[in-house]
């Protein structure tokens, strides 16, 4: 539709109907209201249409108007046929209803300023002064229902002057009023809209009369002339290349429709926050779980060291297999570690030991170093970690071995003591009395005793690497299956006997050197880097996650068929997750049903607020808003509503969290075996896929209700 207003200084016609016919029924056959109508309406005259009940008088306010599209013929304002109903209306028409369509829960003020398109800088300031002109400033904050007939006429009349269009229509706009009443607002509505052009549909012809230019009547489905004032008009000059540049829309207006019940809301709203809040308790619970099996596992062990079996490999052979495989895929295998036998001697009486050598490859640095619990990770070929184990050990023999006494009950004592000491010690002091020690790590070839290692190293650090060994309590079998697969010596036991009781802890003999020492090593025992063949390896990935740990053991086994292993991190972990599949299954099965139910909930709760503010839309289709504005509006009221659902789920979720958490760690852990603290996890992804499902649901919802709104029906 093109707005373009010819401006003269005699009347001119501004509607035109040409040959229009308006049908009702299936395929428009049931029944003809108007049929090949045609009329012209001259600008800035008052007209009134008479016709009895049921002859179209509505109906063809309804066309003029443009609420009513769906007619045979044409509708051409200022000359120009109509192409965008929305917008004619919006920029050049404004109504008084019969029923006035003031909505309800809105203030006067707003029931002014949703006909306000977004030119208007200061609308609420328009308002007060349209109301001040109609005589209802001080009802102002006031909602429709709490004044008298006349006065909520005097309001739509108002919101229609404030539109400042230059076509107003009227439908029977006395028509309920008294004798005084209606003759006070016809004088209001000629008076402040003069000059203007005045379409009223009325059954009073004693009004019609009165207040008309022209009067027309329907018969026989079209109009007849009943009366025309001859006399000619001096129009105003209106020059629309000012409107072109005004931003004569609604676009990102917000008019309150859902949430003006709150109530209402609540009630909509209440059970759906009930029904996720137990969701995300249901979907927390299994998230729980895993993740405090997955923590204790964590605790146990460290899961970013994964150990598999080769067919016999040198190191520089088995490296070959891990950069193949970095190559093919995205997942990263960082470095790797292996070790053999060998054996320390302490200097003060020649005295030899069992040690077991580890390689450091410099890229694991990251994986060891949060480990070492005092000292640095070795940055020279001659430098060496102890575990803290490993460093028990020899201060307990070289202290033991000084022990001069052939009575067992006092040797019993001094051994006690230092058991007793060597606990106490914190990790520095461990360092300390470690590295006062006077110890050589010589050793020779089984094959030739001339080539012998004899490098002199230094201790830079200790590390922790209890939980670098998988303490599996589950069988014999299982225990002595495992230890084939080790490639570091398994823990073993350091105690002593007092008054009958034993004591002890948990040692081992690792001793930590870098890759090239290691391999120094090598070539001087074993006469040759290529002399010794490992079959156990460990792959260091770059942080510790199980689910990455399982991804890239499967797939290195997979990608290189020559190797094999069990993770057994990984089957204890799937052990106690089997434990708790049963209830995984119906939680999340409970979960399911929940949210189909809540689907339903919202879907209904929403469909009934829509029907609530049905009026509205017509109103706000009447005003000249789209059904692309009226969507976006009701769509924002649902995201408001979301958030509002989501926020409130959050707050149940966290009252259910307080009160059943404990209870429910008991239930699924009675026997404290993982050491379960917080079972009801928050799982954000949960979270928004309940604030998503949300909001999807009350868009869908409101998209399949707004298709039903029929605007003529609403208007009516």
């Amino acid at each position: 539709m093109i707005n373009k207003r010819r401006c003269t200084m005699i009347k001119n016609t501004i509607i035109e109907l040409k040959n229009v016919t308006k049908k009702y029924g299936p395929n428009h056959k049931t029944q003809v209201i108007l049929e090949n109508l045609s009329f012209s309406f001259e600008q800035g005259l008052t007209t009134s249409i008479l016709g009895a009940s049921g002859c179209g008088k509505t109906t063809l306010l309804n066309l003029i108007g443009g609420i009513d599209s769906e007619f045979d013929g044409e509708l051409l304002f200022n000359g120009m046929p109509i192409q965008d109903f929305d917008k004619y209306r919006r920029e050049n028409i404004s109504f008084i209803f019969q029923n006035l369509n003031l909505i309800s829960h809105h203030n006067l003020i707003k029931n002014i300023t949703i006909g306000l398109t977004n030119d208007v800088e200061d609308k609420e300031a328009k308002a007060l002064e349209l109301l001040k002109r109609v005589g209802l400033f001080e009802h102002a904050d006031k909602k429709p229902h709490q004044l008298s007939g006349g006065e909520r006429q005097r309001v739509a009349i108002a919101r229609a002057l404030a539109r400042e269009t230059d076509v107003l229509l009227c439908d029977e706009p006395t028509g309920s009023l008294d004798e005084e009443t209606k003759h006070e607002i016809m004088d209001l509505i000629v008076d402040i809209f003069k000059d203007k052009t005045i379409i009223i549909i009325t059954h009073d012809d004693e009004l019609a009369e009165k207040y008309s230019d022209v009067i027309l009547n329907i018969e026989n489905k079209k109009l007849e002339v009943v009366h025309h004032n001859k006399a000619d008009l001096l129009l105003p000059i209106h020059d629309s290349t000012e409107d072109c540049k005004k931003d004569k829309t609604f676009n990102n207006r917000f008019i309150i429709n859902l949430l003006s019940n709150k109530k209402s809301l609540f009630n909509a709203s209440y059970l759906i926050i009930i029904i996720s809040a137990i969701f995300l308790f249901g979907i927390g619970i299994v998230k729980g779980v895993e993740n405090e099996i997955d923590n204790f596992l964590y605790d146990q062990y460290k899961t970013d060291k994964i150990l598999v079996q080769s067919p016999s490999m040198t190191i520089e052979g088995f490296q070959i297999h891990v950069n193949d495989f970095n190559q093919a895929h995205n997942i990263k295998i960082k470095g790797i570690m292996t070790g053999l036998h060998s054996t320390t001697t302490f200097m003060s009486n020649n005295e030899s030991r069992y040690s077991y050598l580890v390689s450091l490859q410099p890229g694991i640095k990251e994986n060891i170093t949060p480990d070492i619990t005092f000292g640095r990770f070795p940055e020279k070929n001659n430098e060496i970690l102890y575990s803290k184990g490993a460093a028990r050990q020899k201060i307990f023999d070289d202290r033991s071995m000084s022990i001069e006494t052939e009575d067992e009950l006092k040797r019993e004592d001094e051994l006690n003591r230092l058991f007793d000491w060597l606990i106490a010690l914190s990790d520095e002091e461990l360092f300390h009395e470690l590295t006062a020690i006077d110890l050589s790590y010589k050793n020779t070839s089984v094959h030739n005793d001339k080539r012998e290692y004899n490098n002199d190293l230094k201790i830079v650090g200790i590390i922790d690497d209890d939980d670098y060994h998988i303490n599996i309590e589950f069988t014999e079998e299982r225990l002595t299956h495992f230890k084939k697969w080790t490639n570091y010596n398994f823990t073993s036991k350091l105690s002593v006997e007092h008054n009958g009781e034993e004591k002890s802890i948990y040692v081992n003999n690792n001793i930590y050197m870098l890759e090239e020492e290691f391999l120094n090593y090598i070539s001087d025992v074993y006469i040759g880097a290529n002399g010794v063949k490992f079959r156990y390896y460990s792959l260091f990935i770059d942080n510790e996650n199980l689910d990455l740990r399982d991804n890239v053991f499967k797939n290195f086994l997979f990608f290189k068929t020559i190797f094999r292993g069990n993770d057994y991190i990984i089957e204890e972990r799937e052990l106690y997750y089997s434990h708790v599949h049963g209830y995984k299954v119906a939680i999340i099965a409970a979960c399911i049903l929940l949210a189909i139910f809540a689907a339903i909930s919202i879907f209904n709760g929403i469909k009934t607020n829509i029907d609530r503010n049905r009026n509205n839309i017509g109103i706000y289709k009447s005003l000249g808003y789209s059904s692309k504005d009226i969507k976006k509006m009701f769509a924002m009221e649902g995201m408001l509503i979301a958030l509002f659902v989501s926020l409130c789920t959050l707050v149940v979720w966290f009252i259910i969290n307080l009160i059943i958490n404990q209870a429910t760690v008991n239930a699924l852990d009675p026997n404290r075996i993982l050491v379960m603290r917080r079972i009801i996890y928050l799982d954000i992804y949960s979270l928004l896929g309940v604030a998503l499902a949300i909001v999807s649901i009350i868009l869908f919802s409101i998209s399949k209700e707004l298709k039903k709104v029929n605007i003529i029906n609403l208007i009516k």
